[in-house]
């Protein structure tokens, strides 16, 4: 079966919307601004393990 992933900053927002959604839907809130992290450092997963600070896509 295919779910469907959809992200909203708010978990007010999630919780309105996915009452109108069905079961393929899943809705996550991620309680801020999304951002992509560079392809660098360990495994490219954009984060200084030493210091735990992302490095951040300009």
């Amino acid at each position: 079966m295919t779910k469907y992933l959809i992200f909203l900053e708010s978990y007010t927002k999630q919780k309105t919307i996915k009452t109108f959604l069905g079961n393929e839907y899943e809705v996550f809130a991620t309680g801020g601004h999304l951002t992509e992290l560079a392809k660098q450092g360990y495994l490219n997963l954009g984060v200084d393990l030493q210091k735990f600070t992302p490095h951040y896509v300009p």
